[in-house]
């Protein structure tokens, strides 16, 4: 007969944090990209006489490169709010819970 612990035990309370980081992130992406979406400068209108596509065979294509730059600029920017924090408050959570985590099991 097999009984279970009636406590969490290390490893469940390590893989449990890992888990709530991992949906916490997903969280984040879902925030970040419901902002993103949700701006109307961002929705691609169809145009009724598209523009020539225009290749050119052994060199890059300035204006093209001119053109793709112009774009990122008028893309909104508000999903970044969100972004640029996350990027360094979760690997330093992270960090810090294992380096916690490890020094306490040990």
């Amino acid at each position: 007969m097999h009984f279970a612990a009636a406590f969490i035990n290390y490893l469940e309370m390590w893989l449990i944090a890992n888990i709530v980081f991992v949906f916490l992130a997903l969280l984040e992406y879902a925030l970040a990209l419901a902002i993103f979406l949700c701006d109307g400068s961002n929705i691609i209108k169809a145009e009724a006489d598209p523009k020539p596509i225009q290749i050119q065979v052994g060199s890059s294509s300035v204006n093209s490169q001119n053109e793709i730059a112009k774009e990122k600029r008028r893309m909104p920017r508000k999903h970044l709010i969100l972004d640029y924090p996350s990027l360094l408050i979760f690997p330093i959570l992270f960090a810090s819970f294992n380096g916690f985590y490890w020094s306490v099991v040990n």
